[in-house]
C-alpha cells in the first residue's frame, strides 16, 4: 500500500464504477452515461484513509419486484469498514472490530449469503466475516501466527475463498477454514 494509491471497483453488472481519490474522497460513476453520479466528500469520509474498495450488491440475484442491495464498502487504515448505502444516498455506517486497530487489506462480498469478508494487516483474526444485515461479526478466522493477506475473493456459493499473501495464493474451504490448495 502506497501513500498515493487510488482504489477502484466495478459493481457486479459493470454499470457502476467506484474510485477513491488521493485525499480519500469517494466517487461513483455510471459507466453507461460516462459521468459521476454520486460523491462522498464529507469530512468523516476524508478523514479515514482508504485501503480498499468493494461493491456489495446483489443486483443480479434479486427477484423482479425487490430492490437490490447496493452498498460500497471502504476499508480503512484504522481498521474500520465504512459502508455507503447507494440506494438511499445517505450517510455511512461503520463496522468497527473491537480490540486491535489494524489496517483492512482487502474486502470480498458473497452475494448469495450477504456476508462480507475482510482481511486485516498482521492481526490475530486475519479474516473477519461481517453480517451486513445487523453489522455483527459472524466469525473470525484465527491462526497460530499473525499473517497478512493482500487480496481475498469469495466464490458465488460462499464455500471457497481465494487469498494471496506475498508470493503465495491459497484456496480455502470456508466451512473448515482449511487450505485446500496452494498455488
Amino acid at each position: 500500500m502506497t501513500e498515493n494509491q487510488i482504489y477502484a471497483d466495478f459493481n457486479t453488472s459493470g454499470k457502476l464504477f467506484a474510485t477513491s481519490s488521493r485525499d480519500n474522497r469517494i466517487y461513483i460513476y455510471n459507466t453507461q452515461k460516462g459521468r459521476c453520479t454520486q460523491k462522498f466528500t464529507d469530512k468523516a469520509t476524508m478523514m479515514k484513509k482508504t485501503t480498499c474498495l468493494r461493491f456489495c450488491d446483489n443486483s443480479q440475484e434479486v427477484k423482479k419486484n425487490e430492490t437490490p442491495m447496493m452498498i460500497l464498502a471502504k476499508g480503512t487504515a484504522s481498521g474500520e469498514i465504512v459502508l455507503y448505502n447507494l440506494n438511499e444516498q445517505s450517510g455511512s455506517t461503520e463496522l468497527a472490530p473491537g480490540g486491535s486497530k489494524t489496517s483492512v487489506n482487502a474486502i470480498s462480498f458473497c452475494r448469495s449469503t450477504g456476508l462480507l469478508y475482510a482481511s486485516y494487516e498482521k492481526s490475530d483474526a486475519f479474516i473477519r466475516v461481517w453480517n451486513l444485515s445487523d453489522g455483527s461479526v459472524s466469525e473470525e478466522w484465527t491462526g497460530g501466527k499473525k499473517i497478512s493477506l493482500s487480496q481475498i475473493d469469495i466464490n458465488k456459493q460462499g464455500d471457497m475463498l481465494l487469498a494471496s499473501k506475498s508470493s503465495s495464493i491459497m484456496l480455502y474451504d470456508v466451512s473448515s477454514k482449511e487450505v485446500l490448495k496452494k498455488f
